[in-house]
């Protein structure tokens, strides 16, 4: 009688799981990036491509590792079943997405550290942030500096480092100077009334 093997190799008629994976290697610049980014050895991963013709199948924790690093479903992984980035009910946690992006990954990873209070704290910061942001930018005022353009908004950007003392004086300017300007336009009109 002859033993079959477990999981070395995969008797499916499908694509083997290793292609799947060499479709994840294709994504980095070389096969020993991927390796260091998954935390398999380099050989074992070179190894693969050797014996490509006869369609080895990783083990399962080295299948987690990947699944989880590149954040496709274990599911899509092992037998080209499903969606590559639906949820994985046995790898991922309820509820959890699964995203293609490193900074989500990143952020579930963060996430997971806390505590369900701690979760609840930052949930409510965030929402309080959020809706104080809003009403922020509802303001008249922050719309109209929001809206400014060029130069304008260069002069308005420059105005926070300075002193009250330096804008009191600048203020003083451009009063100054409004004025003279106003009156220079009514002394014109004036002349203008004048001559007709």
């Amino acid at each position: 009688m002859q033993k079959k093997p477990s999981r070395t190799f995969l008797e499916s008629e499908k694509e083997p799981v290793i292609e799947r994976i060499f479709q994840l290697v294709d994504r980095y610049a070389s096969r020993s990036e991927a390796a260091r980014a998954w935390g398999i050895n380099v050989s074992t991963l070179k190894n693969y491509y050797k014996r490509r013709h006869l369609k080895p199948s990783p083990r399962r924790s080295q299948l987690l590792k990947i699944a989880e690093h590149e954040s496709v479903s274990l599911n899509w992984l092992l037998n080209g079943e499903g969606d590559i980035h639906e949820t994985d009910k046995k790898t991922k946690e309820p509820g959890r997405l699964v995203s293609n992006g490193d900074a989500e990954r990143k952020l579930f990873e963060l996430l997971s550290l806390l505590t369900d209070q701690e979760k609840l704290r930052l949930f409510e910061i965030l929402a309080r942030k959020g809706l104080e942001t809003v009403f922020h930018l509802l303001d008249t005022e922050n719309q109209a500096l929001l809206e400014l353009k060029g130069d304008r908004k260069r002069i308005a950007l420059r105005l926070e480092s300075m002193s009250e003392e330096q804008l009191r004086e600048i203020l003083s300017k451009i009063e100054i100077s409004t004025r003279e300007a106003i009156s220079e336009v009514d002394h014109s009109d004036s002349n203008i009334r004048a001559r007709a």
